[in-house]
């Protein structure tokens, strides 16, 4: 028999099984507060025996990787690339933006553009600059950011 050192804490944990006559029986050393952190303790038993007993645990986790993959793809199809959603609310949001506020209930239009079908002269050049920059930019960025994860993984 071999007895622990007096500054050693041990802690005798019983596991009852599925037969009442043999308990396993376990030395923790430690802590006693490490076992509620790190052992599960239930009394979750399988009805069919067929069925895990990890069952709830394991679909726990799906759930919750299926809710992490479900908002990744929301939130990636927000981004403000060609073919996605994120490109349409961008030009919806620049055309709130940037629409003069004084023709915002107006139904005039410059009929001089409108019969040489050219743009009228409000200068918004610069709205379609930066529909154009912000689809490039965010593709660099996104490409940035694979490059650096990729060489993170291989420097670590």
């Amino acid at each position: 028999c071999i007895k622990p050192h007096a500054s050693e804490q041990l802690l005798r944990i019983t596991v009852q099984g599925t037969s009442l006559e043999n308990p396993d029986v376990i030395l923790w050393r430690g802590p006693a507060e490490e076992v509620w952190e790190e052992v599960q303790v239930g009394i979750l038993s399988p009805r069919i025996p067929l069925l895990p007993v990890s069952l709830p645990y394991s679909m726990e986790i799906f759930w919750e990787y299926l809710l992490m993959a479900s908002l990744s793809l929301f939130f990636f199809n927000l981004l403000p690339l060609p073919y996605l959603d994120g490109s349409q609310f961008l030009d919806t949001i620049l055309e709130a933006s940037l629409q003069d506020p004084r023709r915002i209930n107006s139904d005039e239009y410059e009929l001089e553009a409108v019969e040489e079908r050219r743009r009228p002269r409000r200068n918004v050049w610069w709205k379609e600059v930066l529909r154009w920059l912000i689809p490039e930019l965010t593709i660099g960025l996104l490409a940035v950011c694979t490059l650096v994860g990729t060489l993170n993984i291989y420097w670590h």
